[in-house]
């Protein structure tokens, strides 16, 4: 971005693949998640991971507990995440096939892991079984047969 704005006056916004956004207009993967720290408090938090297929953008969501003394509600408004370690001039996001069931989630300093999804995370895999690893698509299969 600071980069772009040396190469021109008026910086230009970054080019969106057209193609993907209308493919997967609407399409939300859901995920049910834990943090990963070692605050007592933080130990039973829940959060609702969704990654929107159009533009890879994520947000997490924490359901309001009772008696829990932490308020719900949104954590982290829909953004782009970058993987931890990747650079800030070229930087990784986090893609489908980095939401598995037992992988660590990186959200700007937060950690999660990933606990469930649901049905249409399933079914998602399934069509697009050759961009995701078998053994993937099995644990989350025997996750929702229990």
């Amino acid at each position: 971005d600071s980069k772009q704005s040396c190469l021109s006056l008026i910086p230009q916004p970054p080019k969106k693949d057209f193609i993907k956004m209308l493919e997967n207009d609407g399409k939300i993967l859901r995920y049910a998640a834990v943090m990963d720290s070692l605050h007592s408090a933080d130990q039973n938090r829940c959060f609702i991971i969704s990654f929107w297929l159009s533009d890879d953008t994520m947000s997490i969501y924490e359901p309001s507990q009772r008696n829990s003394g932490i308020r719900g509600g949104q954590f982290l408004e829909r953004t782009k995440v970058a993987k931890p370690g990747s650079s800030t001039d070229n930087p990784d996001f986090y893609k489908p096939q980095d939401l598995a069931i037992g992988s660590k989630i990186q959200a700007f300093k937060h950690c999660f892991i990933i606990t469930d999804a649901d049905e249409y995370v399933l079914k998602y895999m399934k069509e697009r079984s050759q961009e995701f690893p078998k053994d993937m698509i099995d644990a989350l299969e025997k996750k929702h047969k229990n």
